[in-house]
Order: structure tokens, then sequence, then C-alpha cells
């Protein structure tokens, strides 16, 4: 781990803004159960790429590991105004609202990500899920 921390640390230098070095190493220091060097990371990536939808995903599944459920939520909804065409996004918040929230808005969050991308398996496959739970399939 200290080897790996030295290598992002030395990718940052160079290439200070580089998110996916940021990504990478946020979710090293969540493995490691790091989790305020972790959130700093993940501010640090928002920060400086406010439009990257895939920081706010991993950011808010550690929020949602800690059981802090309304920053996670917070999170989803800001990364999802970020990143309006992120279909990932959308797919996770529709998981997210199916597992603690409101399964129509996770049903719409749903439709929004088929809407995006129409091959989403694991969308349509989440999306029939809830259907079922609702009894609606």
């Amino acid at each position: 781990v200290g080897k790996a921390r030295r290598v992002f640390a030395e990718g940052l230098r160079a290439e200070p803004e580089n998110t996916h070095v940021i990504h990478a190493w946020a979710v090293e220091e969540m493995r490691e159960n790091n989790l305020d060097d972790s959130r700093q990371l993940f501010e640090y990536g928002i920060e400086v790429a406010p439009e990257d939808g895939m920081l706010y995903q991993s950011y808010s599944l550690l929020e949602q590991r800690q059981n802090n459920v309304d920053k996670a939520r917070s999170l989803l909804e800001a990364g999802v105004a970020a990143d309006p065409t992120n279909v990932y996004l959308w797919s996770a918040c529709g998981v997210f609202e199916s597992k603690y929230g409101d399964p129509e808005a996770a049903l719409r969050m749903f439709e929004q990500a088929t809407v995006l991308d129409q091959k989403h398996c694991q969308t349509w496959q989440a999306y029939g899920v809830v259907l079922e739970k609702m009894g609606r399939y």
C-alpha cells in the first residue's frame, strides 16, 4: 500500500488534475479503510473536475457503506446534475433509491438510464427486479 501511495502521489505531482489517478487513489484509501483520506481525495477530484460522475458515484458508495444515506443521496443528486448523460450514474441512482428510498424514483432513474443507453444490461436487470418487487411484472 505504501508503494501504491507513492506512485499515486507521483502521478498527481505530474498531473494534479488527473481524475483517473485521483479516483484510483481515493478508492484504494477506501479499501484500506482510510476514510478521511478517501473523502479528501474525492472532494479534491470533484473540485478539479466537477463534471466527472465517476467521482460522485464512488464517493457515494463510501458514504453508503458508512450508513451516511443522506450524504450518499446528495452526492448522487449532484453527480447527475453535473454529468446528466452518465448512464452508469443514473443506474447507480436507481439502485440506491431501490435500496434506501422510493421505488417509484428508482424506476424513473432506471428509465432515464435506458434512454441514455438502451443496451445497458445492468440497468435493465435492476429495473426488472424493482418492477417485480413492486408487483408490476
